[in-house]
């Protein structure tokens, strides 16, 4: 029997069964480690008296665990029982015979690239930009792509329709593309752990990422690169300043007044003014103008998706400048910088008809 730490336990055999989708569970005694384990995630759990053995878990244990009221309990295996004592209390259960290979992470793990803990914020922002889109159909790309050089970062995300890129100081030296399911539970488990992130590519097909005391290996998305997202910025454009608030406020009544998202909000310049507008439907119409500052000389008329605008816009503040494409059909794109950061986000525009 081995005695353990009920919290610490509880709380890394939680978040495992979360991360893995309620696979099995192994305990793995070798040596002076100690491990809760799953096909895909690792973690090393505290322990004493620490034999040679390897032991499957049945949920209802892990239950059982989760209740104790006691800050230790103990745990053992005897041919195929698992036994829990805690307090003056015990309970039985039965084990699996099918363990899978156990994989122990040691001192000779291959050289890990750190992703700041500062990032986390800015990756889980990022995700919602990637991944199928429900209204659309779009299924092309579902992942969020990593590229450091080892001074900085680029971070970027694309449903094909919109894309952002966040860009900032970084000494990591990664080129993967990670699956969103896969990112948001690795940055949910680094928020929980108050951790960075480390990395690195042990296959073309996966990596293996360590967060505090978990070791995870995901796969990455077999692209041979990702979009080529600076070619797609290379385009005539105009800018246009506007107040983020002001534009924001607008879209987002024009849009629950147009009652449909699958058709575009009209944007279009009115003398020294941007006029945004429903488009023509059954129910309902609407027409806000917002104050703006671009080049008389040029004329636009574009379509866009309300919602997705509006998102757009959310990631800044005061007075932009969206760089206007020199036709309908290039997209829209804001570049917001600071001194130590970039967030650029793309959009491109949905075909208008006539309006009245």
């Amino acid at each position: 029997m081995i005695k353990l730490n009920t919290n610490e336990f509880s709380k890394k055999a939680q978040n495992l069964l979360k991360f893995s989708d309620g696979e099995t569970m192994h305990l793995i005694y070798t040596g002076d480690k100690l491990c809760l384990q799953t096909r895909t995630v690792t973690a090393y759990v505290s322990a004493e008296n620490i034999g040679e053995e390897q032991v499957f878990i049945p949920q209802k244990a892990i239950a059982v665990i989760n209740k104790i009221s006691s800050n230790e309990f103990q745990i053992g295996a005897e041919g195929e029982t698992l036994t829990v004592k805690y307090n003056r209390s015990s309970s039985d259960f039965q084990m699996s015979k099918n363990f899978y290979e156990a994989e122990i992470f040691d001192e000779d793990i291959p050289k890990m690239n750190v992703i700041d803990k500062g990032l986390l914020t800015q990756i889980k922002k990022i995700t919602r930009y990637c991944g199928a889109d429900t209204q659309t159909g779009n299924t092309s790309i579902g992942g969020i792509y990593f590229n450091g050089n080892g001074r900085n970062i680029e971070i970027v995300a694309t449903d094909g329709y919109r894309l952002i890129l966040f860009k900032t100081a970084c000494k990591s030296k990664i080129k993967l593309i990670i699956p969103k399911k896969e990112i948001e539970r690795i940055v949910a488990l680094a928020i929980s752990e108050d951790a960075d992130i480390e990395c690195c590519e042990i296959s073309k097909q996966k990596a293996l990422f360590k967060i505090g005391d978990y070791f995870i290996i995901t796969p990455t998305l077999i692209f041979e690169k990702f979009v080529d997202y600076n070619r797609a910025l290379k385009f005539d454009t105009f800018p246009v300043t506007i107040n983020v608030a002001e534009m924001k406020s607008a879209i987002e009544r024009i849009t629950i007044v147009n009652g449909n998202n699958k058709m575009p909000i009209i944007v279009e310049n009115d003398n020294s003014d941007i006029k945004v507008a429903s488009s023509v439907n059954e129910t309902s119409q609407g027409t806000e103008y917002i104050s703006a500052s671009f080049d008389s000389d040029k004329e636009f008329r574009r379509g866009y998706n309300g919602i997705w605008f509006a998102d757009m816009l959310s990631n800044y503040s005061g007075d932009v400048d969206i760089s206007m494409g020199v036709n309908c059909q290039t997209p829209i794109f804001i570049d917001g910088k600071t001194d130590t950061s970039s967030l650029l986000t793309m959009l491109f525009p949905m075909r208008v008809r006539d309006m009245k």
